[in-house]
């Protein structure tokens, strides 16, 4: 029975592209901008757990300039921001995330109490 599956993984190896495969090996599985940014972003969470807001927001501030299309950076950096009571800046970064992604919580967060709204802070 083994024999029977190696025989068979050999004919479905001879029947793929080579050289689709060959470029698909070259490729990088994860953008590197985006796997440092991702590293800044748990570093900005801990400093957020760890109520260290100045430096959440530097440490993000440095994952959305490595990945600017990384939305749950610009949400952490809203609620830092939101913790420093720098309420535009805040909304302004919740409404980017949500730019970037539709499922975003920061943004409709800031509207309900009225930090996110043209009446609001």
């Amino acid at each position: 029975m083994i024999k029977f599956y190696w025989m068979l993984l050999s004919v479905v190896l001879l029947l793929l592209n080579l050289n689709s495969i060959q470029t698909l090996a070259n490729q990088p599985l994860v953008n590197s901008n985006h796997l440092k940014a991702t590293v800044r972003v748990q570093k900005g969470n801990v400093y957020l757990k760890s109520w260290q807001y100045e430096k959440a927001v530097a440490v993000l501030q440095e994952a959305i300039e490595l990945f600017p299309q990384y939305s749950i950076a610009y949400h952490k950096l809203g609620t830092a921001l939101f913790h420093l009571e720098e309420y535009a800046q805040a909304c302004e970064n919740w409404k980017r995330a949500c730019d970037i992604d539709t499922r975003c919580q920061g943004w409709n967060f800031g509207k309900s109490k009225n930090y996110c709204s043209p009446n609001g802070h």
